[in-house]
């Protein structure tokens, strides 16, 4: 529990600063206020190497894939399995962010998931090597 902590913290820190800051603007940097579904949990590398073995065999990004993909993870995941409802676009740019992704694979990750529904990010461990992070987001 202690990584889900430090994985998300982040992540609930900007929910509530995002809660303060709220919608005082309405050219806020969301085009719309569509909120999604973000889900985030632990696999082994080795279920990280299948989860890649799967995508690479992928004619089409498609929802259903994404979905299957996720369906994977889930069934494989070791720990620290959480969901998180209600979470804004910008929300999750910010975390991706904060995960060390540059500002181009963020957007690029934010517009896969507005324009198929859904979306997986991998991410690295924060102490242990042989595991990795997934986030699942959808609609």
């Amino acid at each position: 529990m202690k990584y889900f902590t430090k994985l998300l913290a982040p992540l609930i820190s900007l929910l509530l600063v995002s809660a303060f800051i709220g919608c005082s603007d309405s050219s806020s940097e969301d085009e719309d206020s569509t909120t999604y579904k973000v889900e985030v949990g632990v696999i082994s590398n080795s279920t990280y190497t299948t989860a890649m073995n799967k995508i690479s065999y992928w004619s089409e990004v498609s929802y259903s894939n994404i979905a299957s993909l996720r369906l994977y993870l889930y069934n494989n995941t070791i720990s620290d399995h959480e969901v998180e409802t209600g979470v804004s676009l910008s929300e999750i740019k910010d975390f991706l962010l904060s995960k060390g992704m540059s500002n181009y694979e963020a957007n690029s990750e934010i517009e896969v998931l507005k324009n198929i529904g859904n979306d997986i990010v991998f991410g690295e461990h924060a102490t242990d090597s042989s595991k990795k992070i997934w986030m699942y987001a959808t609609k």
